[in-house]
């Protein structure tokens, strides 16, 4: 567990600023670049007003999709790095925590 808390899952696919902090942006990106497959497989778009449960939410890149299209997601994962790297990104992308929770399951 302790190599997840220092590098998130994901998280190597965004570059690190001069603070060491992850571009999310990119990190989804070329998450979606890699595997292009999971946008249609997860089918986002239909997720309005569904409960969602994410388990393993590493860089939140599929959590956030769940939650802009409407989703009462709740997501968790192992270390708090994650989820805290997945607050930051809904933060950044304007996105209502009020709609969903994150924890650790510990």
């Amino acid at each position: 567990m302790t190599y997840w808390q220092k590098d998130v899952c994901g998280s190597r696919y965004g570059k690190k600023d001069y603070d060491g902090f992850v571009d999310l942006e990119v990190m989804a990106r070329e998450r979606y670049r890699l595997e292009p497959y999971i946008p249609d497989f997860a089918d986002f778009k239909t997720a309005k007003d569904k409960q969602v449960l994410e388990i393993g939410v590493g860089g939140g890149a599929d959590f956030c999709c769940w939650v802009k299209a409407g989703a009462r997601a709740t997501g968790i994962d192992l270390t708090e790095a994650a989820i805290k790297l997945t607050k930051r990104r809904l933060t950044e992308l304007g996105l209502p925590q009020d709609a969903c929770r994150l924890t650790t399951g510990r």
